[in-house]
């Protein structure tokens, strides 16, 4: 890890805000690294990190930390990290194809509350990796307004394990089963995907653990596990 976006980029993966990294300008560094650390292979995460700044933006910072000026230190060192974290950020979003853009622009929409507070509450309970399957669905969802299929799409992949049955005595009823333990966070989650997804007439029914046997499945047939279907 060399550069000031991988940082950003891996603390984003690891749940990290931007916030809780610090970039500080060292009194020794090395000329052919921009990211200085204890250990040249360096690969965790750490919340302050030495930069040389001279090492990509030399234009910007030249002349910056000049040895004869050692007044306003503690303000030099905040517009050092502030200015560190905008070319960061900017490193991070020149990798991006215009599709990442767009949904890590929903994503930032979605925690704003622009779909309500019970969305946004919801959201704050997903993963990264959850959020930007929620994210792209939603892009999907404007354009092609498929929302029982997203929904479906969701569900499978933010519980890996479920299944999706149809009711065939009611068309618009979904049987969900989840093959997880039931939580407060897990049924956030749930809701999150039927307010964002599921168009108004259909209803659902979720199994968390268990669910009703099925005659010919034995998997689904295990003493012990299997719960009463009821209409």
């Amino acid at each position: 890890m060399n550069y000031i976006w991988e940082l950003l980029v891996r603390g984003r993966q690891q749940e990290l805000s931007h916030h809780e990294i610090t970039f500080t300008y060292p009194e020794r560094f090395s000329p052919y690294t921009e990211l200085s650390f204890e250990h040249l292979n360096q690969d965790e995460v750490v919340k302050v990190a030495d930069v040389n700044p001279y090492y990509r933006f030399n234009e910007v910072f030249q002349g910056y930390f000049h040895p004869d000026y050692l007044e306003d230190k503690e303000v030099r060192d905040v517009l050092f990290d502030i200015i560190i974290h905008y070319l960061a950020n900017l490193d991070s979003y020149m990798g991006m194809t215009k599709r990442e853009y767009h949904i890590n622009f929903a994503i930032r929409e979605i925690e704003g509350g622009i779909f309500g507070e019970t969305v946004k509450e919801g959201f704050q309970t997903c993963t990264l990796k959850e959020k930007k399957i929620i994210a792209e669905n939603v892009l999907r969802l404007h354009q092609t307004g498929e929302g029982i299929y997203l929904f479906q799409d969701s569900v499978r992949k933010v519980f890996e394990k479920s299944t999706i049955f149809a009711n065939n005595s009611d068309r618009d009823m979904l049987l969900i089963h989840l093959a997880v333990p039931e939580t407060k966070e897990r049924e956030q989650k749930v809701q999150l995907l039927k307010t964002l997804f599921l168009p108004f007439k259909y209803e659902m029914k979720i199994y968390w653990e268990y669910l009703f046997g099925v005659v010919g499945v034995p998997e689904l047939m295990k003493q012990g596990e299997i719960l009463m279907y009821e209409e």
